[in-house]
């Protein structure tokens, strides 16, 4: 294994662990929503750290591999698409389902 993808892969795990341990891969961790119907701009914060954190693993597995193919589901996260320039990650808590196009994309309603 080289020195580049063994950093890449301990990145990965420090970042899932540390993700893990904070709860931040949990969409709407700290519950509810606003009385419209709308996600309050907490959880959207939380959301939005949970895809960054995400973000970051797949950041590291790349520089490791050089794609994002074959890189290691993420707690809370699901893959939908990867390849060696971009993926799709998509989220699910009872019916609130978001996704994001990577890397860099902004957090979107609904299915990648």
């Amino acid at each position: 294994m080289t020195p580049l993808r063994l950093v890449g892969m301990v990145s990965v795990v420090l970042t899932l662990a540390i993700g893990a341990s904070t709860g931040a891969f949990q969409l709407g961790g700290l519950g509810g929503s606003s009385s419209d119907g709308k996600r309050s701009g907490m959880l959207a914060h939380i959301d939005q750290a949970a895809f960054t954190g995400a973000d970051a693993s797949l950041a590291a597995y790349r520089a490791g591999t050089g794609t994002f193919v074959g890189s290691p589901a993420l707690p809370g996260m699901t893959i939908v698409r990867a390849d060696t320039a971009s993926y799709c990650l998509q989220a699910q808590q009872g019916t609130v389902v978001e996704h994001e196009l990577g890397p860099g994309g902004a957090v979107q309603p609904g299915p990648c």
